[in-house]
């Protein structure tokens, strides 16, 4: 179950890069500042749930990081367009 769980994990992360390098080039510093606030609550949760063993509950927040990220680059009216 967990090399599952890390395999979730990697393509979510990859996903994720995937939006940062595509999609984040033009934005405005307040947003830049606004993604990188949410990422560094990310990356403690990381910290902490990898502490406590519990890769499950930490994937649960990654899906949530990478949904938000989805919505505020606006990609999901994008794909409402095809």
């Amino acid at each position: 179950m967990q090399e599952e769980y890390d395999a979730i994990i990697a393509r979510k992360m990859e996903a994720i890069n995937l939006m940062y390098e595509t999609f984040t080039e033009d934005l405005p510093v307040s947003k830049l500042e606004e993604i990188s606030e949410r990422h560094g609550m990310l990356l403690q949760q990381q910290m902490f749930w990898v502490a406590n063993n519990n890769t499950k509950r930490f994937l649960y927040d990654l899906q949530e990081f990478s949904d938000w990220l989805f919505k505020f680059l606006e990609l999901d009216q994008l794909e409402e367009e095809f």
